[in-house]
């Protein structure tokens, strides 16, 4: 159960979406051509635009087999994140009409060829002295992978080398 304030926790049903809510996950990469053994930058921007508090935010990095987060890389609003668990980001309080900003790298591990990527996020905003939980997802990121290894490193992820690796 998540503590939200005094006397509002969590119920066990979670709302699909919250499109009304004022909850907007907006997902980049430095790149959208990789290959396989690269690494990619991802910047996750939460945005609350609403005037409600959000309680309990948690992010859900880990959610493509083709990619291996490196938990030392999250950061949150430019904090490190210690011992960071990339299956549940702790966000924690989002103030009404405020964000937060997640930065992690991942490792392409296989050739997914077309790797498609979406972060969700999981929190509770109390309404009318009700609780409700949410989950809302991120947007789409396409990124294209080219099966051959690039060794690590992370300078080939530009469209320039690609042919060459290739």
């Amino acid at each position: 159960m998540w503590q939200i304030s005094n006397s509002c926790c969590c119920k066990p049903t979670i709302t699909p979406t919250a499109p009304l809510c004022g909850v907007n996950l907006d997902l980049t990469t430095d790149t959208y051509i990789t290959n396989v053994c690269c690494r990619i930058n991802f910047v996750l921007t939460i945005t609350n635009d609403s005037s409600n508090t959000v309680y309990c935010g948690k992010v859900n990095l880990n959610t493509n087999k083709c990619l291996a987060i490196d938990p030392a890389s999250i950061t949150v609003n430019g904090q490190v994140v210690d011992n960071a668990n990339p299956n549940s980001v702790d966000v924690g309080t989002i103030e009404g009409n405020s964000n937060v900003v997640i930065n992690y790298q991942a490792v392409v591990m296989q050739c997914c060829r077309c790797l498609r990527y979406q972060v969700p996020m999981t929190f509770a905003v109390c309404c009318c002295f009700e609780q409700r939980c949410y989950r809302q997802l991120s947007n789409s990121r396409l990124i294209q992978v080219c099966c051959c290894c690039c060794n690590g490193n992370a300078d080939t992820n530009t469209t320039d080398t690609m042919a060459e690796l290739c």
